[in-house]
């Protein structure tokens, strides 16, 4: 009989705190109380930027995260890894007037759940380089694009050149056509055959090309976006199993993607060499086990039995008639009474 009603006093006290377990999962963790007369509080100071990133919350420290990592991207990008923990800066010169470098072109892969939304649809394949047409072409340039050169001085036209291989894919049966219109259209220029250039889809259905940088050569920068419009096909060639197409365009931009993500006060930190403010993350059971003499030196007393509570590691009881914490012996203490 004895044991009953220990195992009935054990539930009776722990009901309480599963209650409030089910209500923080459920509705999130915070300080709000319900109809009780009772709460539980853990005063945890929550700067985990973790946290806010999985909410899409833009905070203080999402926004030097952010910054921080394109900054470290950047410059990370002007080192070579030559093994052994050790890094070389790269001996690269640059012109101010002249922009120069290569971008290779892939295929950009979805995620998971936006390529099952296509069962038993059509996908639309997306790659790096995009190219808009001003009237439809009978095979797109993109699939088969494998790298474009950039060259821009100041005070001019840019200049692309794009890259095809001249190897036809048996896999891919647009390939055989498309290299072997790539190969007329080299005759076609070879013979200066004006009239039949003019009425080449490849040399007049181009309107613009675009893309943003990822691991392009000659230290040019990640995230950067170019943007092309107005082309002229001035030459094509074929050298070393490729065929290259170049364009001369009217106009283009450039615009760094990073740039709306500058953060004055960080960047003066790094100016300053100051030293990184590591917060703690307020992951109590992995920084503090309980009764963990580590614990930070944060305590409030007990009105009942006037014990120090350590914030971090005990959690206590606030009573809402009062506003007086209580530590959790002295509140299984009364829980029990009422048994």
């Amino acid at each position: 009989m004895n044991n009953v009603i220990k195992i009935i006093k054990d539930l009776f006290y722990a009901l309480p705190f599963g209650l409030k377990g089910a209500d923080s999962e459920i509705m999130g963790a915070g300080d709000s109380t319900g109809s009780n007369d009772v709460s539980i509080k853990k005063h945890v100071q929550d700067n985990r930027v973790a946290k806010h990133l999985l909410k899409g919350e833009v905070t203080k420290e999402v926004e030097e995260l952010r910054y921080r990592t394109y900054k470290v991207d950047r410059e990370t990008d002007n080192y070579d890894y030559i093994g052994n923990g050790l890094a070389v800066k790269k001996d690269i010169k640059k012109t101010s007037d002249v922009i120069k470098f290569s971008q290779p072109n892939k295929l950009i892969c979805n995620d998971i759940l936006t390529e099952l939304k296509h069962v038993d649809n059509y996908g639309i394949e997306r790659y790096l380089v995009e190219i808009d047409y001003v009237s439809p072409v009978k095979i797109k340039l993109e699939p088969f694009l494998t790298l474009v050169d950039v060259y821009i001085k100041s005070g001019e036209n840019a200049v692309t050149t794009l890259h095809f291989n001249d190897i036809m894919n048996p896999s891919d049966f647009k390939s055989k056509p498309f290299v072997n219109a790539l190969k007329k259209l080299f005759d076609d220029f070879s013979k200066n055959d004006t009239y039949a250039i003019s009425r080449n889809e490849y040399a007049t259905s181009l309107f613009c090309m675009s893309f943003t940088t990822f691991n392009a050569n000659n230290g040019e920068p990640n995230v950067v976006n170019y943007s092309f419009t107005m082309p002229d096909l001035i030459e094509v060639q074929h050298i070393n199993g490729e065929y290259l197409l170049k364009y001369q365009w009217k106009l283009y931009s450039r615009n760094d993607l990073t740039d709306k993500f500058f953060n004055a006060e960080l960047e003066e930190k790094y100016k300053n060499k100051e030293k990184k403010n590591i917060k703690v993350e307020a992951e109590i059971k992995d920084k503090f086990p309980l009764n963990s003499s580590t614990a930070p030196n944060y305590f409030v007393k007990c009105s009942k039995c006037g014990k120090d509570i350590n914030k971090y590691v005990e959690g206590y009881i606030t009573d809402n008639k009062t506003g007086e914490p209580v530590c959790l012996e002295c509140y299984k203490k009364s829980l029990l009474t009422l048994i």
